[in-house]
């Protein structure tokens, strides 16, 4: 077996049968977990039986479930690992960008491994033709969200997004049939987004929500879009908003190519707005920054240190 293990199981999910294809899916989305769990857990997750679980894994070339195990845990250990798991005390400049940018690289390849191209195709077709957007996000998904809005505006898309908790509901409340609300949430746990997308389904509104797979998040929506890990603790969940942020742009691609001919017409008017708001703005000033003291100034080939603050 190689430690392209992932990459094999979600190439040939189509190959599996319908009870394998529920172990793959278990795999694929939470592979350190799988790691860690014995054969009686993962089939539980899976909600197939410990026999299925076994045929799963010598469908791979593993003997048994422990065998798989150890190649899984072999490929997490190759990849890219998040931010948290990384960057430790004595790493130098060059030690967190690499580890940084690892954890990004991870979490936009775990992305590609869970993506349903199905529901991904439903998702772009209904915000192509939604009549009213809603997006309910908040903290650091709000980002992501920001952007996701004015990619649309360029297309000509109104888009409305929403993080304080009382205007979440009293909008989500007001959508109806023909109308989207998308939910986003780095846990999938986030009780505001959870009961305005609620809220929202009551109206009739289609639902899509970006977040980890068995969440309760996931769990409300009509289309429910895989992006980052439910175990992942706080500070590790930084890797998951740029998976967010990648699927909503994957999402923006298709829906400029749905609506390329309504778009079209549209662009002289909108270069045009966009010139008259440069042409009147006013040049920013460079601001002058003060260089630190050389005095224990950060060098990039030595270990980070805390810098004294009580001096």
């Amino acid at each position: 077996m190689q430690t392209g293990i992932l990459d094999r199981v979600s190439a040939a999910v189509a190959e599996l049968s319908k009870s394998e294809r529920r172990v793959a899916q278990a795999v694929l989305d939470d592979p350190a977990l799988a790691a860690r769990e014995n054969i009686a857990d993962l089939a539980r997750r899976a909600k197939v039986s410990q026999p299925t679980v076994f045929r799963f894994c010598r469908h791979f070339g593993a003997e048994g479930f422990p065998d798989f195990k150890l190649t899984l845990s072999a490929a997490l250990t190759d990849e890219p690992q998040h931010l948290a798991k990384q960057v430790s005390a004595g790493d130098r400049v060059g030690d967190v960008a690499r580890k940084v940018i690892g954890g990004i690289q991870g979490a936009l390849k775990d992305l590609e491994r869970g993506l349903d191209e199905n529901v991904l195709a439903r998702a772009i077709d209904i915000v192509s033709q939604a009549r009213r957007i809603l997006v309910c996000a908040q903290g650091h998904s709000a980002a992501a969200a920001l952007d996701f809005r004015s990619r649309l505006a360029a297309m000509g898309m109104s888009c409305e997004i929403v993080s304080d908790p009382v205007q979440m509901l009293l909008s989500a409340a007001a959508l109806r049939q023909g109308d989207l609300c998308i939910g986003i949430s780095s846990t999938g746990e986030n009780r505001d987004v959870c009961a305005a997308v609620r809220g929202s389904r009551e109206g009739g509104a289609s639902v899509l929500t970006v977040c980890p797979p068995e969440t309760t998040l996931a769990a409300l929506a009509v289309l429910a879009l895989r992006c980052g890990f439910k175990s992942d603790p706080d500070d590790e969940l930084m890797c998951g908003r740029f998976a967010a942020m990648a699927l909503l742009q994957i999402i923006l691609a298709g829906v400029s190519l749905r609506r390329a001919d309504l778009v079209r017409p549209l662009r002289p008017r909108l270069k045009a707005a966009v010139a008259a708001v440069s042409e009147g703005a006013q040049s920013a000033k460079t601001a002058e920054v003060s260089s630190p003291s050389q005095s224990g100034a950060l060098k990039p080939d030595e270990p980070i240190t805390a810098l004294d603050w009580t001096l």
